[in-house]
């Protein structure tokens, strides 16, 4: 388990360095990143707006942690271990915190839990020897884990600085990076080379051969237990599988494990468990631009995140309105909305179909025919559920005068920045009216008024590129797209619930759900604005996602209830004993 966390953080850190994306390389990808990701967040905007040292200086302690700090967790020392798993919670608890990735980093922080316990039971000599050392393990780890940074990326003074503001504020600072593809190659072939695995392999083998036969077991438990063991020996072969490709050559491993792969890696290959890993290779909405950038970059962060934006008409093309997506950037003057752990399926694809054209995304076009069809008939359809229903309701009249037609269009979206002085070097940025309350004065833009307003209002500013689908009608769309892939042309309303005559069967909980808690009512329930509270410093309303908010109910009110019951069953336990010593003591009383 710990090899396979290892494998995750490491090759997600040397995808990025293997690829030769600039915004990698020259540490800029964070000037993009907040603004570029799939569903962005309100409070990606306020990091967006950070001065660029500090964001470069991230994206280096990002690569510290996911080349460097991940072989800590494989050392068979607790506490150094721990502190490796100590520099991991804080990435991603601010990815969680910047971003909409579903339980993608909560499952990670899980698979940190491993690096995390004891090899031994804590009384073991081996844990005890260790248990003294631990601050003075964590310090030299630390320093360790500093003294690399320092070398990896070095800074460089381009001039003079008369306080620590100015190295903020001004472009007299440079972040040099030397984790090169070369670098990361030597690395791997130091950390995976015969010695260290073969060493590795036998630390493993004799944790294996200690947890199979020793202890009190019966013959049965332990014969189980070398069997698993035996397959995790063999297991981990293939966790090493993706490192050839990195080194061009095959792992030294011991001739057991070899054989184990032969045998395994055919087997287990359809499963993807020896499949390589890579997040975010190469990063999306980098803007073309000629100019150089903060502090001596080549290039300039200008930020262009494409997307897709869908228009209809009622009126024969008189008027256009837009579609709005629940999550997906929309106008300018609406906030970007949380709704992780929760995963929209349509808003999360419009994202890769902006990166493409609706030839290779099929899927568009229908929902562009389920979308007439709705404003025609105005007939329930689970995937219109998906979109801002409140809001769409709102935006479409009740009643067409001419042809439905509908079209969409390409635009290239970034986030407006609090007035600075390094976001007036980014071609193209947009000044926010407003500066939120907790903006430090000393990053604020002299020449501009501090307009302290809370919340927000000017969220992204965007710009029309190019036609994504001509405008088109339903006839058009069911001859050309619904006929050929045999996609059903009628409407997609859900029939009405037949109510069950019996009370007490499945048939009703299924007709309670599909009527009350289904998706006529719950997949309907997009989330409300709440105004921010007189006093209190907001970047924007608090919003309440209606996904999110349902997941966090679904989770705590089977423990809600279950202390209710726990309280009632107490309180019927204490009356019965209580009856039972009445009547025992009036049977005293009477004899």
């Amino acid at each position: 388990l710990r090899s396979i966390v290892v494998k995750l953080l490491i090759l997600s850190g040397v995808v990025k360095v293997n690829a030769q994306c600039p915004t990698w390389k020259y540490l800029t990808a964070l000037e993009f990143h907040f603004a570029s990701t799939c569903l962005p967040t309100a409070e990606g905007w306020f990091l967006h707006s950070f001065p660029p040292i500090l964001l470069r200086f991230g994206v280096a302690v990002m690569f510290l942690i996911e080349l460097v700090a991940p072989w800590l967790m494989l050392i068979p020392i607790t506490p150094i271990r721990r502190a490796g798993v100590i520099v991991q919670i804080p990435l991603q608890v601010l990815i969680q915190f910047s971003g909409n990735y579903n339980f993608f980093n909560l499952l990670t922080l899980v698979l940190l839990i491993p690096a995390w316990a004891h090899d031994f039971a804590i009384h073991h000599f081996w844990e005890r020897s260790w248990q003294r050392l631990y601050l003075v393990c964590y310090i030299l780890t630390f320093a360790a884990l500093t003294y690399t940074f320092l070398q990896l990326f070095p800074f460089v003074f381009l001039a003079k600085s008369d306080d620590f503001s100015s190295l903020l504020t001004k472009s007299v600072i440079r972040l040099d990076n030397l984790a090169t593809e070369s670098w990361t190659r030597k690395m791997i072939q130091i950390t995976l080379s015969s010695l260290a695995v073969h060493i590795f392999y036998a630390i493993v083998s004799l944790t294996a051969v200690s947890y199979s036969f020793f202890g009190t077991h019966t013959l049965k438990q332990k014969l189980r237990r070398c069997m698993l063991s035996v397959f995790c020996l063999g297991y981990l072969a293939l966790i090493l599988v993706p490192y050839r490709s990195i080194l061009d050559q095959d792992l030294p491993l011991p001739y057991a494990a070899q054989a184990a792969l032969r045998v395994l890696e055919p087997r287990l290959g359809p499963f993807r468990v020896s499949s390589s890993y890579g997040l975010f290779r190469r990063m999306t909405g980098v803007g073309s631009t000629q100019e150089s950038g903060w502090a001596g970059v080549p290039l300039a962060s200008k930020v262009a995140v494409p997307a897709v934006v869908i228009e209809v008409s009622t009126d024969n093309g008189a008027s256009w309105l837009e579609i709005p997506f629940r999550y997906a950037p929309y106008k300018p003057d609406r906030p970007p909305r949380r709704t992780a752990p929760h995963q929209p399926r349509i808003d999360w694809q419009m994202w890769f179909a902006a990166l493409g054209s609706y030839q290779y995304n099929p899927w568009f076009l229908h929902l562009l025919y389920r979308l007439i069809l709705f404003v025609e008939y105005r007939k329930e359809d689970p995937v219109i559920d998906l979109l801002d229903l409140h809001l769409l309701n709102k935006k479409i009249p009740s009643s067409t005068i001419g042809k439905i037609l509908i079209r969409a269009w390409r635009y290239e979206y970034d986030f407006t920045r609090v007035p600075s002085p390094w976001a007036l070097s980014i071609p193209g940025t947009k000044l926010s009216a407003c500066t939120p309350d907790f903006w430090p004065h000393s990053w604020h833009l002299d020449s501009f008024p501090a307009n302290r307003t809370s919340p927000c209002r000017d969220y992204w500013t965007r710009a029309k590129i190019s036609e994504y689908v001509p405008t088109v009608d339903k006839a058009l769309l069911f001859k050309q797209v619904i006929q050929p892939q045999g996609w059903p042309a009628h409407s997609y309303s859900s029939d009405k619930n037949v109510r069950p005559s019996s009370f007490f069967s499945f048939a009703t909980l299924a007709y309670i759900y599909n009527e009350y808690l289904g998706g006529s009512t719950l997949c309907k329930f997009v989330g409300f604005n709440l105004p921010c509270p007189p006093g209190l410093a907001c970047i924007h309303d608090i919003y309440i996602d209606g996904p999110l908010l349902l997941t966090l109910m679904s989770l705590t009110l089977p423990w809600y209830f279950t202390r209710i019951y726990n309280s009632f069953s107490a309180r019927f336990k204490c009356y019965r004993s209580r009856k039972a010593y009445a009547r025992s003591k009036k049977h005293d009383d009477d004899n």
